[in-house]
């Protein structure tokens, strides 16, 4: 190692940034509709992952309490 810039690591060596964005091989430019469907495809994706990350955590409630009373209440 010899400590000079872009020896043996950094980006100097790496293929950062050559690929183009996207990291893939540049081809032939995508039509409106295979874009509008890669972005749907890739908003389901979002969608269905975030619906699973979103927990909050309530206690000390009674047990009077029913869940879709607290489901309404939190959607308020």
């Amino acid at each position: 190692m010899s400590g000079a810039p872009g020896a043996t690591g950094g980006y100097s060596g790496s293929s950062y940034g050559r690929e183009g964005r996207g990291g893939g091989a540049a081809g032939p430019p995508r039509s409106f509709e295979e874009r509008a469907q890669a972005k749907e495809q890739m908003m389901a994706s979002v969608r269905e992952s975030s619906q699973q990350e979103r927990r909050v955590y309530v206690g000390n409630l009674s047990y009077d309490v029913k869940w879709h009373h607290l489901k309404d209440f939190m959607r308020q």
